[in-house]
This record gives C-alpha cells, structure tokens and sequence, in this order.
C-alpha cells in the first residue's frame, strides 16, 4: 500500500476553533517535556508536573520527544478517555505502522494511492520510508533530529524509542498503559475545572478571529497577543484544513502539529485568571461579585466591552459619556470584582478587556449557592429517598438527582465517590462491561464510564474476570 503526502485543494476550506479534548490532552501532555512552555501560573499545570515520577517523566519523554507528535489523532474524540480506549482496542502491528508512517511525514490521499502515486510534503527535506524508519537505527536518529523547533535528544533515548517500535506489543501496552495513568492521575481533574472556562471563552476567540481576508499568521497573533514562532509560521502555507485549539495550559504561545487532513494550533490566551482559579467562590464573594453588576454604568461598560478586544480608558469614557473619575471608579470595580482585565499602555494610560470566564463563573457559583440551598432547605426524609446512599460528607459531590459531578482531586473523596458508585451494583449479580458501562453513565456528569469502571476494580470495589467479560461487585474485598 502507499502513502502519499496530502495535497491542499485549490479552494482551502476554513479554519475553525475547537476545544478538541483528546488533541488538547495529549498537547498539554508534551507541554510537560517543555516547561518553559507551559503556563507555570496555573496550579494545574505545576500539579502535573509535579505528579511525574521519573519513570513517568522518562515515558513521556519517549512517547511525545523520541517519537514526536505521531499519537496526535487527525480526527475529533468526544474525550480523551475515548481516544484511549480506542488506542486500546487497535491492534498493536497497525497502531505501530500509522506511527511509522506519521513519523515519516506520509499520510494516505485515498486517490492518489488508488493510482499507485507517490508525493511527499515540499518543504519537508529528505525523508525515509516508515520501512527504512524501522530496520535502521541510524536513520531514525538522523530522520527525528531534523524537526523544527526542537532540539536533538540524547542517543539513549532515540535508541529505546527504535526498539518500541520493532516491538510493537511492547508499544502498545506503553502508550495505552501511560496515556490511562497520566489522564486518572493528573488529567481528569484538571480537563473537569478548565473544560467550563475554555468553553466560555471560545466565543471570545471567534470574534478576534472573525476577519475574513485575515491569514492564520494574523489569527494567531490576534489569539495570542503576541508573535507567532517561526516554526509554526513555517507549517502555515499549503497547510491542510487548520484547526485552532484553545489550550489552558499555554500563555502568549502557539504550537502547530500536522496529521494526515488537519493542522491543528495550539495556542494560550494572554493571562487569565479565570484559568488558575481553583478554591470555590464563598458566599461573600458571590455578593461582592453581584453588586458590581447590579449598577447600570458597570453594565453599560461591560456591554461596550463585549463589542470590542480591547479600549483604552479614554475610549470608554468618549462612547459612553463618563467623566474621568466616574470612569475609574467603575473600571476599578469591574477590574476587582475579575470581569475586566486592564493593562498599562505606556505611563498612566491603560488598557481594559472583558475576562467573560468571571462572568461565568459567577453565574455557575449563583447556581450552585441557589442548589446548595435549596438542599440545604428541604425535608430531610424526602431528601434521603431522592438521595439513597447519599451521607452528608458526599452531598458536596453529587447534584439534586445524586450524580456525580466532577471527579474530585482528594484520594478521600475519591474512595467516596467510589463507594457510591459500588453501591448501584447488586452484590449477588454478574454484568457485562457494556451494563457496567449503563449503569455508571446514570450516575456521573463527565461521560466516562471507562474511566469509573477501571477506578472502582481498581480500588477493589468490583471485581472481574481476566478478560473482563464479567463484573461483580464482591463485598469480601472491603473488608481489609
């Protein structure tokens, strides 16, 4: 079979942003390899690097530096979990030849291949076949040196990456086994606090992004207020369909990676504090917050503020009629409160943008106040039947109908939420994985049931048979 270099149509079709949860994971998972590129104010990016112990640290060097971006999937997967469970379920000698074949910078055009053509990408120098990547060690240390914008690694490290892939059972149970680690360790937690914030703030990057006539050079200078490196600059032209993909663990930066249709950017906002936010907001806070908004003058800014990047403090005072000082104390009051971010623009002067994550943010904590109270209110009987198996230290976790609602970072809770879930399986009854699966959907937020599963036999609150056609839950294993 051959494999040939995907060619752009004469009619490029357009790029469009996403949030991409199994391209962002694995981004944000060769980001750890590249600490300086991270964004080290946020408590989640410092906890993931924290959680590598050197055997992790090694194999994520060898999976996402020895062997580059070739695990970068060029389709869109509702989770990472999923994208790891089908990694799961390939078959180890075709996950092995699609990352030879990554590797060596071919990708299938199913026409050309039809006719027996082959192409490879123009700029790309001297290549080597996935064949010749695999039989010689030196080619592949010569091939891997050449990328753009990395540096070489040490031969040790190139020559443990060769030898995974003449094993390729070895590398499969590697990067499944890893992959799964990294996301219940580290990820989870982390994808659960940013997947709200980056949701909000999307719309906010179609609208930098929104000019029509503007070039992908020009789009990510607009996303990320700042240059964008040659590297990726250099992937641009004649580039396939471009993906933007809103990461929260970059600052001011941009990252390109090409698969076989798509090349997706990487890129970090400018600094956001609704990103590094991780205790909840109190109820003091919440009125704080409230009160900003109630006053007609902060909302005509905020509304202006919606219309436009960025406005100096001038521009405001010009298009809503504000005197000076009536000016500033309400920038003042909206900069506090988190809804407005400002800027020095040279002296005195500044600079003010919407920050639409506090404004979110607020509203979630004004629901989930209005939820804990109403809990909090209602009659302690009914509450119990609605809420079978529910103790008062689980009641923080779960919502109104006793769902999870987000994968806790404490093992304390953790066992918690496990227990909880145990409980829904009958002690005396078998399931197949594909019930276990049903039955734990009904009872979390996040849609991954794959993840849940492996927890609670993990944790010994089910069991399985070796193949993990069966499931029971065997009551003997909590008594220790």
């Amino acid at each position: 079979m051959l494999f040939v270099a995907d060619r752009p149509s004469a009619v490029s079709p357009l790029p469009r942003l996403s949030l991409a949860p199994a391209q962002n994971a694995l981004n944000s998972l060769a980001l750890l390899n590249r600490p300086e590129q991270l964004a080290m104010r946020s408590p989640g990016a410092r906890q993931m690097l924290a959680s590598l112990n050197a055997q992790k640290r090694h194999h994520n060097r060898l999976l996402f530096d020895a062997l580059g971006d070739a695990l970068m999937p060029d389709e869109e997967w509702s989770s990472f979990p999923a994208y790891v469970e089908a990694l799961a379920a390939r078959e180890p000698l075709s996950l092995r030849d699609q990352l030879l074949r990554r590797l060596a910078g071919w990708v299938p055009s199913r026409a050309d291949a039809r006719e027996g053509v082959l192409a490879l990408p123009q700029d790309s120098g001297p290549h080597a076949t996935p064949e010749q990547l695999r039989r010689n060690l030196q080619t592949f240390v010569a091939h891997r040196s050449r990328r753009r914008g990395v540096a070489p690694l040490e031969p040790a490290l190139y020559q443990e990456a060769h030898m995974l892939l003449g094993d390729p059972q070895r590398l499969h149970a590697l990067v499944v086994t890893h992959l799964r680690a990294l996301w219940q360790q580290c990820l989870a937690a982390e994808w659960q606090h940013l997947l709200p914030v980056l949701q909000t703030l999307l719309p906010v990057c179609a609208q930098r992004i929104a000019q029509p006539a503007a070039s992908a050079v020009d789009m990510l200078r607009a996303l990320t207020g700042d240059d964008v490196p040659d590297d990726v600059s250099a992937q641009l032209p004649g580039a396939p369909s471009l993906v933007f993909v809103l990461s929260g663990h970059m600052l001011h930066s941009a990252r390109a990676v090409r698969t076989e249709h798509n090349l997706w950017l990487f890129f970090g906002l400018p600094t956001h504090p609704a990103i590094f936010r991780r205790s909840p907001v109190g109820k003091a806070e919440l009125l704080a917050r409230l009160r900003v908004l109630a006053d007609e003058t902060s909302l005509h800014v905020l509304a202006l503020l919606t219309q436009h990047d960025e406005l100096s403090a001038q521009e405001i005072m010009s298009q809503l009629g504000l005197s000076q000082p009536n000016a500033s104390r309400h920038l003042n009051r909206l900069s506090t409160a988190g809804y407005v971010q400002e800027r020095r623009q040279g002296g005195a002067a500044k600079r003010y943008r919407l920050t639409p994550a506090y404004l979110a943010q607020t509203f979630q904590a004004l629901d989930q106040y209005l939820a804990d109270r109403a809990f909090a209110h209602a009659p302690a009987e009914p509450a119990r039947a609605s809420l079978p198996g529910v103790s008062a230290e689980l009641r923080r976790l779960v919502d109104l109908q006793g769902r999870v609602m987000h994968w806790p970072s404490k093992r304390k809770d953790q066992l918690l939420v496990l227990d909880y879930l145990a409980a829904r399986f009958e002690a005396d009854k078998q399931y197949t994985e594909k019930e276990v699966n049903t039955i734990l959907q009904q009872w979390h937020l996040w849609n991954d049931p794959a993840f849940l599963r492996r927890e609670l036999v993990d944790a010994r609150r089910l069991s399985r048979t070796k193949n993990g056609a069966r499931y029971w839950r065997d009551l003997s294993n909590l008594k220790r």
